[in-house]
């Protein structure tokens, strides 16, 4: 059970990754600092090292008083 739904989401992910390349000004898209964050967390979900949950929300969480 778990594969198929882990399998969908890294599928829909890559998708995700794959429209912004393909975005008209790719370049201006891969240089936003929340676009390096989902790097930094994909390399976070590809690590060995345990409470990747946790690691991954606290890189992508919004500080209070910032806007997402």
């Amino acid at each position: 059970m778990y594969f198929l739904h882990m399998r969908s989401a890294l599928i829909e992910t890559a998708a995700s990754f794959d429209r912004i390349q393909l975005a008209d000004d790719v370049e201006a898209v891969w240089k936003e600092s929340q676009l390096e964050d989902l790097r930094q967390a994909a390399t976070i979900l590809a690590g060995d090292e345990p409470d990747r949950a946790a690691r991954i929300l606290h890189l992508l969480s919004v500080p209070a008083g910032e806007d997402a």
